[in-house]
């Protein structure tokens, strides 16, 4: 259980690039790709654990052709990486650290309106692990 708990601290760190909305020119004969999503803004939500919920803030925001973010844990704010948006699906990681050790932290989101639904997925020690993510608008 102290693995878990650990783990979902840590995956609340991260270390951070941007990332670019893509898709696909329409023609003729495919129907145009949806619109990306507004991801842009400070989210905050919780991380579902073994051990209970724990509070998760993220702010995003558009910088050029990309988004650039950070995710607050419990040792502060940390970037997010590879922030993806494509129509209303959302992707981004994280390289974290803990108790001496680097893994990738993977996120995955459906924007609806004001909330990001998804999970959070890490291979850490040869041990694989999801958890579920909700993160709302802040106003």
């Amino acid at each position: 259980m102290r693995r878990f708990t650990l783990l979902a601290a840590g995956v609340l760190l991260a270390a951070a690039t941007t990332a670019t909305a893509q898709g696909t020119p329409p023609d003729s004969t495919k129907k145009a790709p949806a619109a990306a999503a507004n991801l842009e803004g400070t989210w905050t939500g919780s991380l579902t654990t073994p051990q209970g919920e724990m509070p998760v803030n993220a702010k995003i925001k558009k910088e050029k052709d990309g988004y650039v973010g950070t995710v607050s844990g419990l040792e502060g704010d940390v970037p997010l990486k590879e922030i993806t948006v494509v129509g209303d699906k959302v992707t981004m990681g994280a390289v974290m650290s803990m108790q001496g050790q680097s893994f990738e932290v993977w996120y995955a989101f459906v924007i609806k309106g004001d909330a990001l639904n998804g999970s959070l997925s890490a291979n850490v020690q040869g041990q694989s692990m999801a958890f579920d993510l909700l993160l709302k608008r802040a106003p």
